[in-house]
Parts: structure tokens; sequence; C-alpha cells
């Protein structure tokens, strides 16, 4: 058809092992951060191939908050935290971050 694929909106849970809840802010991201690297390398492949997938976007930011406050990304029906990319999430920044460079530099 022509037309751009964009993955959009996708994310993971938090580790549960780390604090017994997936939910807690302080919980790990380990499977999270390989997940996102995972998907960003098969969009960079799809681009760099002439394939459908030419951009991303994950879910959810939530920077500064937390679960109870206001603006946590995730949608009233899902757990608050659940998918949620905090500020303090410096592994998995990192890896966005990253990707957000390579995605910027094939733009030119």
């Amino acid at each position: 058809m022509g037309k751009p694929l964009v993955l959009e909106e996708f994310g993971l849970a938090r580790d549960w092992a780390s604090r017994k809840n997936n939910l807690d802010p302080a919980s790990t991201t380990t499977t999270k951060d390989l997940f996102y690297t995972a998907l960003y390398r098969q969009v960079m492949d799809s681009i760099s191939s002439g394939g459908p997938a030419m951009g991303d976007n994950f879910w959810a930011w939530a920077g500064e908050a937390r679960p109870g406050k206001a603006w946590v990304g995730d949608p009233p029906h899902e757990p608050a935290g659940w998918y949620s990319v905090y500020d303090a999430d410096a592994s998995t920044l990192a890896i966005i971050s990253a990707h957000a460079k390579e995605m910027a530099g094939r733009m030119k």
C-alpha cells in the first residue's frame, strides 16, 4: 500500500521480581529495557532495509508523576504506573535517548 508503519503505544510493566510489585516505581526495568531495545532494533532494521516501519512511540511517559498523583501516563482503566516511564528510569531513558538520536541521524 506504500504507507509508512508507525509502531505506537507499546510498553511493558516494570519487573515484578525485584520488589514483588511491578507497579512500584522502585522496581527494576530490566525486561522493559530488553523489550524496548528489541522493538527499536526492529524499527531501525525496517528503515534500513526499506521495510514498512518508519517510526515509533512508546506508552507512556510519566516523568515526575508517580502512582497516586496526577498525570501518570496510564489511562484510568489501567493501574497507575503499569507501563509508565519515569524520570528516574535511567536505563530506560538511555535506551530511548539513544534510539531518538539514531532516528534523528536517519532523517538527515
